[in-house]
């Protein structure tokens, strides 16, 4: 994000206006009484704040604005951290600085406000899984087709060009037709295993075939059978080329000890 500069105002409780579509909603109500009856100014922090189009956009400290209100009324003034001139993209950014040192990187909220904030790493993911056939877990529930291991394949995609990578899911989406199961973390590392491996050696209409007939059940059944194998990826691609390499007659048999070379 641009360096922004900000300063410190007084401004009523009253007019800031909060839930923006990247933000976690205030649910804790516990918490937020518990804030309000044993207030400590030592231990106050600033809310932030956005000023754009005539309204002042809270970005961080709702639940603290609402622990003020309570105990403070209404129309209380609480000292802010303003901005502004910021475009909401810039304030999904914000939030999103402010956040990832707080809570865990594989947090739907962050995934969101970097979504939002029109972030190029994750841009380049999202449309390369769309042209696989795969969405991620960004404000859609859970269902075929959708990943909720966001950590795990933006690693994976981190670390492979864009061509392998739409391969790879591509190939995994059309044998399991977005299984939930398949799109599981030991899975999608157990694919990208076995597609690094065995990438210009194994013939793709056979991986499909093949597998899948082969429940993605039973697949994680026998892969956590494995309990020598400690690589959880390694668990994976064994099971999928014993599978490939099941009454194979005119293509290549695939060494399964390449998995640890």
């Amino acid at each position: 994000m641009r360096n922004v500069k900000v300063r410190y105002e007084k401004i009523s409780v009253a007019l800031l206006h909060s839930g923006l579509v990247y933000q976690r909603k205030v649910t804790d109500m516990k918490r937020v009484k518990n804030m309000a009856e044993h207030w400590d100014k030592k231990l106050f922090n600033s809310p932030c704040v956005s000023f754009r189009n005539g309204m002042y956009n809270v970005i961080d400290g709702q639940h603290t604005i609402a622990a003020y209100k309570m105990r403070f009324g209404e129309d209380a003034e609480i000292l802010c951290k303003v901005a502004y001139n910021l475009t909401s993209e810039e304030e999904s950014e914000w939030f999103y600085e402010l956040e990832k040192g707080r809570i865990s990187q594989t947090s739907n909220t962050l995934y969101n406000s970097r979504l939002l904030s029109k972030d190029a790493t994750l841009l380049s993911l999202v449309s390369d899984l769309k042209q696989a056939g795969l969405m991620m877990k960004i404000n859609i529930p859970n269902g075929k087709c959708v990943i909720s291991a966001l950590k795990t394949i933006e690693d994976i995609h981190n670390n492979m060009n864009n061509i392998d990578f739409i391969s790879c899911f591509k190939l995994l989406k059309e044998t399991w037709n977005g299984d939930q199961i398949s799109l599981k973390e030991p899975f999608l590392k157990g694919m990208v295993k076995f597609y690094n491996t065995y990438k210009g050696k194994f013939d793709s209409n056979r991986f499909k075939k093949s597998l899948s007939k082969v429940n993605p059940k039973d697949i994680k059944s026998k892969a956590d059978s494995d309990v020598y194998m400690k690589d959880e990826s390694i668990k994976y691609a064994r099971v999928f080329v014993e599978h490939y390499n099941f009454k194979l007659k005119k293509l290549p048999v695939l060494k399964i000890s390449k998995l640890e070379d």
